[in-house]
């Protein structure tokens, strides 16, 4: 499963860079990112454009990402929330709507 996950997450990444990118990055932008790595351009593309951040200058690569970054990524990528409806309802229960990522 959480082989899956990454997949997914890297897949889903690779995606928005090549739908919405203009370019490739190519200065490094975290220090635990080589450059040799394969995704070494589109995470620092990714952080070029703002979908995630580079405060801490780490990317670490072989963490998991929650469902909450993920989406966080999503929206980012496609710039705001704009034309997205909150449900008045929660979708999942694990998720109240007092949270910053309902």
């Amino acid at each position: 499963m959480l082989n899956k996950a990454k997949s997914l997450l890297t897949s889903i990444t690779i995606l928005f860079i090549f739908i919405y990118g203009t370019g490739i990055a190519e200065a490094q932008t975290f220090s635990d990112v080589k450059s040799d790595s394969w995704y070494f351009e589109y995470v620092n593309q990714l952080a070029d454009e703002g979908v995630i951040s580079a405060d801490a200058n780490l990317y670490r690569p072989d963490d998991n990402a929650t469902r909450a970054e993920l989406v966080s990524m999503v929206i980012k990528a496609v710039k705001g929330t704009d034309g997205f409806d909150i449900p008045t309802l929660p979708t999942f229960s694990d998720v109240s709507a007092d949270s910053k990522y309902y």
